[in-house]
């Protein structure tokens, strides 16, 4: 028997979707997962219309700088490429393995 769901957490999933192009199909599999395993869970995908000011008056300024990078190069402070639009790992440095 499952228990029930006891938290002050809300059941809610935020996630945010930057660019103009349609949803691919990873993030679309994504979505299905979420609602499939976790029907209970509302889910709210923030597009470029609603990161507005006024819906995120603390961080908007974030988010536009966020949006300003969103498919360039980035590297970390050794060289090593962190990520590309896909969101992709481009290649290990050392915060993606475990130092034993």
């Amino acid at each position: 028997m499952v228990r029930a769901w006891i938290s002050p957490i809300p059941r809610n999933i935020h996630l945010i979707w930057i660019g103009t192009n349609p949803y691919p199909d990873y993030f679309k599999l994504f979505l299905t997962t979420f609602v499939k395993f976790l029907p209970e869970f509302s889910i709210k995908v923030w597009t470029n219309k609603d990161l507005t000011k006024k819906n995120f008056p603390k961080t908007f300024t974030y988010i536009q700088k966020a949006k300003k990078i969103h498919g360039k190069q980035i590297k970390d402070e050794n060289g090593n490429k962190m990520y590309n639009k896909k969101m992709e790992p481009l290649r290990y440095s050392k915060w993606t393995y475990n130092q034993y």
